[in-house]
């Protein structure tokens, strides 16, 4: 429960239940492609919330993958002070990640 009251004195409480789910996350294949000088990066990851018996993704759940490399300058794209975060798409009980260098963007 969250109440709050502002500098008036009027309070407004709200109640949320929300469900947290125990999930192991396993990084399946992750493939590099640099053809021309311009990489591509793809990952699948598996979810163990996500099964045959239940294959319907939670509402609300997503997943991000960030990658940095930290032999690059700091404050470089990918770098460990500024990594590149993507979202993760579910299809067939996988999700996935495809990330292209800057360069090729």
């Amino acid at each position: 429960m969250l109440t709050a009251t502002n500098a008036a004195g009027a309070s407004a409480t709200a109640t949320r239940d929300i469900t947290v789910y125990t999930d192991d996350v396993r990084v399946g294949i992750v493939t590099w492609d640099n053809q021309q000088g311009k990489g591509k990066l793809n990952v699948t990851a598996f979810s163990s919330i996500i099964t045959t018996t239940s294959p319907t993704v939670p509402a609300g759940m997503t997943m991000t993958a960030t990658f940095w490399n930290d032999l690059l300058p700091a404050g470089l794209t990918g770098s460990a002070t500024n990594p590149i975060s993507v979202p993760m798409t579910c299809t067939r009980m996988r999700w996935y990640a495809r990330q292209r260098s800057p360069a090729s963007t």
